[in-house]
């Protein structure tokens, strides 16, 4: 595929790596092809970019710089998809000299960094604000309040469309008043790289630095870019498979703070205390519990929400978190991805089994001494600053959701369900039972919920040699209390099959969690009214 350039020129990839080095005051270019060796950088979502090589002073392409930290921008400029692009812009940081070589082993930190560690000299009492105002006013006031500041770097958008606005809470006694959506004083010194980093995380979004040559090619654009709640494509057309342009992956392993069954919070209010608990049982494994403080939580209602989602988005489905890829692979070259997009990786893995799952890119490392690239990767919907807190209604929670190699995860309520692996809806693998008049269930484990969460269901079924007197095939909330007792069974589809039913989606719609009901596991039945015929189920979905 051929893109045309900058200058209407498609230039062929020449897999060099160019290093510029920039005046940080004077924005004069000083070189702009630095001859460097072990050069390593890693571009990173909602974070500075890391730029690490080795200059050699005898070298004539860096004859007459002397760098110093803070002094010089660089920037690491490639071919790709035939346009020449500024892949990362780092400030120069404190590095180290090798006393034998004099070789400067470089380090360069990405300019959305650069808020770290200074302090927010202002004093503002907004009563609301715009959700990005707060990053807006921090770079503004770093750059045009200091003579010695300004990086040039624009923030953009400027505003979200999401207002932050006072907070309250109220239980029958009390009515606590949080007068200011943002509140800042000058004498408290806040970090201003610490406050865009929490705003980011609670709000939340993203932001991704950008740079670009100006019209003339005599300096570098560089901007920040905002995005709520996410930033980054769907890239439904790269593909990432095992064995082809995958190289190598690394499975993500359970740490000792991913299975918990149970979470506790408290909060308090002066002369008050808030607290809620959720359980939320594994039937396979033994109980865990998280218990966790924050003076941020003033009601029981929060604390319950945000226990809820402590403990929900801990049940990630199996994840790659590292993958290294063959850059040049037609199956996604090299700046047809980007940090913040989702990219859909499939193939083996170990103890699960063939899965195809959508990742999300977290950093893009390029070691171009040993010619590999690596993505930091995370599960869709399993992201976000705080490797604990995901948000709500964004992942399907289901594992083993595509029955993809057993039924692990499922659990009948009798005989006859059995894993099929020469049939399947995207892909082979799912479970199937034999009609006979009377009534199967498979269900899921029940996870947690808040009251009237509202919430989708489906599952891919097929039919054959079906029999049937009513709507006997169907997909089901089966809902349940804290001691995991039944409460109501919703259904959310259902069809009256005969003969042959080819795969098609059963469900779909949304369920309203009923009052006194805090689970839910989804339910596939086939019941009494199916005398005969052969039923299979696969990809099933349940978004929490």
């Amino acid at each position: 595929m051929n893109v045309v350039g900058d200058d209407g020129v498609y230039l062929p990839p020449d897999n060099r790596w160019r290093v510029i080095v920039q005046e940080t005051r004077s924005r004069e270019i000083v070189a702009r092809d630095v001859i460097v060796t072990n050069l390593v950088v890693q571009r990173a979502l909602s974070a500075g970019c890391d730029i690490a090589c080795d200059v050699d002073l005898h070298d004539p392409s860096v004859a007459g710089i002397y760098f110093k930290p803070w002094q010089q921008y660089i920037h690491l400029e490639k071919v790709m998809m035939g346009k020449r692009r500024i892949w990362a812009t780092g400030i120069v940081q404190p590095s180290d000299v090798d006393p034998s070589s004099g070789v400067l082993h470089l380090k360069a930190k990405g300019f959305a960094s650069y808020p770290k560690g200074i302090p927010w000299l202002e004093d503002l009492n907004w009563a609301a604000n715009d959700a990005f105002e707060p990053v807006v006013e921090i770079w503004r006031h770093l750059q045009e309040d200091f003579a010695n500041g300004d990086l040039g770097v624009e923030v953009y958008p400027k505003e979200s469309g999401v207002e932050m606005l006072p907070g309250y809470a109220f239980d029958g006694d009390l009515l606590n008043l949080n007068f200011f959506a943002t509140f800042v004083r000058a004498v408290d010194k806040l970090d201003c790289g610490d406050y865009i980093d929490a705003l980011a995380r609670d709000i939340p979004f993203d932001y991704i630095e950008r740079s670009e040559w100006n019209a003339d090619r005599t300096d570098v654009v560089k901007k920040i870019q905002l995005g709520y709640p996410r930033l980054g494509l769907i890239q439904e057309t790269l593909a990432f498979v095992l064995n082809e342009n995958v190289l190598s992956a690394k499975p993500h392993t359970e740490t000792e703070s991913d299975w918990v069954s149970d979470v506790g919070v408290t909060g308090w209010f002066p002369g008050f205390e808030y607290s809620s608990t959720l359980a939320n049982a594994d039937p396979n494994r033994l109980r865990r519990y998280l218990d966790e403080s924050t003076a941020n939580i003033d009601s029981n209602e929060r604390a319950a929400a945000w226990a809820h989602r402590r403990l929900a988005r801990r049940q990630t489905p199996p994840y790659w978190e590292q993958i290294t890829i063959d850059p040049n692979h037609p199956n996604a070259p090299m700046g047809t991805f980007d940090v913040g997009d989702t990219i859909i990786v499939s193939g083996f893995m170990p103890w699960v089994g063939h899965i195809r799952q959508y990742h999300k890119i977290i950093a893009i490392q390029v070691d171009v001494a040993k010619n590999t690239c690596q993505l930091q990767l995370m599960a869709e919907g399993a992201f976000n600053y705080d490797p604990i807190y995901y948000p709500d209604g964004v992942s399907n929670i289901i594992e083993n959701r595509g029955f993809d190699n057993n039924l692990n995860g499922w659990t009948p309520t009798g005989p006859g369900w059995s894993w099929d692996g020469s049939q399947g809806h995207d892909a082979l693998g799912s479970v199937t039972i034999t009609a006979d008049g009377t009534d199967h269930d498979l269900l899921t484990q029940p996870f947690g919920l808040s009251d009237f969460q509202i919430f989708p269901m489906q599952v891919a079924v097929k039919c054959t040699g079906a029999v049937s007197s009513g709507n006997s095939v169907s997909i089901v909330a089966q809902f349940y209390d804290d001691d995991l007792q039944p409460t109501q069974a919703v259904q959310v589809g259902a069809i009256n099959p005969s003969g042959i039913v080819p795969w098609r989606i059963l469900g779909g719609g949304s369920v309203l969690t009923p009052v006194g009901s805090t689970h839910v596991a989804l339910r596939l039945h086939v019941g009494a009214a199916m005398t005969a015929g052969r039923v299979w189920f696969d990809d099933a979905e349940m978004t929490l």
